[in-house]
């Protein structure tokens, strides 16, 4: 059955809850509300969700706008889509069967998209005149922009204890998260909204039972 996804409003910021970008990445696309948002709708916002994760800068963004034609991004985005919803299947076969789960297949795709990167570390001076280093991006084509993310999604495979990476426990929930709690008992996407959700449901549930 296809479900019809809406674009993410620019009011509604992109969700950030899963403590590594690989899964903030998987949660660009979320029923927060229970209408499914889509913050990697097109081209411009694909920008916009890299320059809010700081993986380019506004004048990178600004330049990506000028140089690109507009089907050239929306392509990218396009791929950017395709390789997050890969990302969540590999995910479940590599958490579950381990690195067995993965195919050279599999590294190849991440691998050709590794590739189209090539950065250096460049002095800067802000407008409040504090220095800092940052990350430039040197490629010239348009499929660089799948480079970040290709390299969370590395980072996560490589370097994460992936038995801490979870969906949330809320019904009907798709967001994941890395937990990082001392105890490693999260559930919740948030214990505000998920969390909370189950613990009405739940109360309601007792009380249907004493009437």
């Amino acid at each position: 059955m296809n479900i019809s996804v809406k674009r993410a409003p620019a009011s509604v910021p992109a969700i950030r809850i899963g403590d590594h970008l690989a899964l903030d990445f998987l949660n660009s696309i979320a029923s927060p509300q229970e209408e499914p948002l889509e913050w990697i709708s097109d081209g411009p916002s694909l920008l916009q969700w890299l320059e809010d994760s700081g993986k380019i800068q506004s004048d990178e963004h600004s330049w990506a706008l000028k140089t690109f034609a507009k089907a050239e991004l929306n392509e990218v985005a396009e791929e950017a889509r395709e390789l997050r919803e890969w990302f969540r299947k590999l995910l479940l076969r590599v958490k579950e069967r381990g690195t067995s789960g993965m195919s050279q297949k599999d590294i190849e795709k991440l691998n050709n998209c590794l590739v189209t990167a090539t950065f250096s570390r460049q002095l800067q001076k802000s407008e409040d005149h504090r220095l800092r280093l940052v990350w430039k991006n040197y490629s010239s084509g348009v499929r660089m922009f799948l480079a970040p993310v290709a390299e969370a999604i590395a980072e996560l495979l490589c370097e994460e204890d992936l038995s801490l990476v979870s969906r949330c426990g809320g019904p009907g929930c798709t967001l994941w998260f890395c937990d990082r709690t001392k105890s490693h008992h999260r559930r919740w996407c948030s214990q505000a909204v998920c969390g909370n959700r189950v613990r009405v449901n739940a109360f309601r549930q007792r009380n249907r039972a004493n009437a």
